[in-house]
């Protein structure tokens, strides 16, 4: 009899600390909905690179729909140290190989903008920032970050300069005069 009291207890127990558990991941959910909702306005991504996994895994928002320079959907696959270079424009790839190279030996967390090419040759402006990640030895794990789409900001810069270019030809080229009387 004091056995079947006590798995009983046991059975009470296990049912409390599954509801908790469902509980948790209930707000869990909620939360990074939220966190979704909040970053896709902003045009961003976090991400995770793991070493161990050699796989580049991107949280926020879900980004099942968007495909790499090799035409694969991003996080489908694992990624080899390569793999995140060949999606970055000819142009910038040296210098953001750089910079990742420098954080994950420096211990130092980067910013960089750079472009990057989508799956159907679009060239994206990205703004990066990462975190490396080292375990208790020192050795580079992987790293932490954030890449914020900047591609309309970049267009809406360009038109500005354009902008002013013209108004400053137009501006130079008419025979009108201005002056200043104090």
């Amino acid at each position: 009899m004091e056995e079947l009291e006590w798995n009983r207890r046991r059975v009470r127990e296990l049912k409390r600390i599954v509801t908790e558990r469902d509980s948790l991941e209930a707000l869990h959910r909620k939360d990074a909905i939220r966190l979704m909702k909040a970053f896709r306005p902003a045009k961003f991504t976090a991400q995770c690179w793991a070493t161990d996994e050699r796989r580049l895994t991107r949280y926020l928002p879900s980004l099942g729909g968007i495909r790499d320079a090799q035409d694969q959907h991003v996080g489908d696959t694992p990624y080899t140290e390569e793999k995140p270079l060949s999606n970055i424009h000819p142009d910038d790839r040296e210098r953001v190989a750089r910079v990742w190279d420098r954080a994950s030996k420096g211990h130092e967390a980067y910013a960089i903008d750079y472009r990057f090419i989508s799956g159907n040759g679009e060239v994206r402006h990205q703004h990066e920032i990462g975190t490396p990640k080292f375990d208790g030895s020192g050795q580079y794990e992987g790293h932490f970050g954030t890449t914020q789409d900047k591609t309309g900001q970049k267009q809406a810069e360009e038109k500005r300069r354009e902008s002013e270019v013209r108004y400053r030809q137009l501006f130079d080229s008419s025979p009108i005069g201005l002056w200043e009387e104090d």
